[in-house]
């Protein structure tokens, strides 16, 4: 063919190789990613697992006890003694038998709520002392450490919420809101996040 032809030819041929590279390019770029998604998407499953393992008998019991305790708060504004008995001696023969925690971080842990039944007997019952012996039998069951990471969540909402009432009006300063709802909450959000960033 003609020298014009030719480069007629060879332009056509420029133009599909660049064209087949493109598609190879895409075609790699779609397979990394989908190699990207199944190892997030695995990852994400891991984490599911883990929370699920985390779910043991002795946490879904402590759960469970956490959950019964703040439905009756909220109905009638106390905490009843015989569940709060009950948790502690469940909570205790948990300390003293089958925690990992050495004796001294469970007793730590007691101390917490211990130091809130202070706080209430000093402020004549600003917080309960149904909060405060909850805390002690959760201190002893999860430790110092971890009883702490929960409280520090519970006050978080609790704040929270209170700045929501106030901003609606629909809470006075003098009010009280339920402690046991917000311990229970940040009960879960301590378990779900020490199986994700474990």
């Amino acid at each position: 063919p003609p020298a014009g032809g030719r480069s007629v030819y060879y332009r056509l041929w420029k133009s599909l190789s660049f064209i087949f590279k493109l598609q190879r390019s895409e075609k790699n770029n779609l397979c990394s990613t989908a190699v990207r998604g199944g190892g997030e998407r695995s990852l994400f499953k891991m984490r599911i697992t883990k929370i699920i393992q985390e779910l043991n008998v002795e946490n879904l019991i402590c759960l469970g006890v956490l959950t019964g305790i703040s439905v009756y708060d909220i109905l009638f504004r106390k905490i009843s003694g015989f569940v709060l008995m009950l948790g502690s001696i469940l909570a205790i023969g948990y300390g003293l038998t089958v925690s990992e925690n050495p004796w001294y971080i469970c007793a730590a842990g007691a101390a917490v709520g211990g130091i809130l039944l202070g706080i209430a007997y000093v402020t004549d019952q600003a917080v309960g002392y149904g909060d405060g012996w909850l805390l002690a039998a959760l201190g002893v069951y999860l430790g110092i450490w971890a009883v702490l990471e929960v409280l520090i969540v519970a006050w978080g909402l609790m704040a929270g919420a209170a700045a929501v009432c106030l901003v609606k009006k629909r809470w006075s300063r003098h009010a009280a809101l339920p402690m046991t709802p917000f311990v229970t909450f940040g009960f879960i959000i301590f378990m779900v996040s020490d199986c994700i960033y474990e």
